[in-house]
């Protein structure tokens, strides 16, 4: 049972360094109205998403 140890160690560990997190959120332009149709995108990725009609976003974001 013993030399099973350091794997199940090691999986835990792989299961910590990857998380999702979600990022969402509402976009508002200077008046606090919300700005349905914007496009919000992580800096240096492809991935984005665009706001609902109320300015609402939601982004899967994955940490390395």
């Amino acid at each position: 049972m013993q030399k099973y140890i350091p794997f199940i160690l090691f999986l835990f560990g792989l299961s910590i360094h990857a998380q999702d997190t979600v990022l969402s959120g509402v976009v508002v332009d200077e008046n606090n109205i919300p700005l349905p149709g914007a496009t919000v995108q992580m800096q240096g990725s492809q991935d984005g998403v665009i706001t609902d009609f109320n300015g609402n976003f939601s982004l899967n974001v994955t940490s390395d």
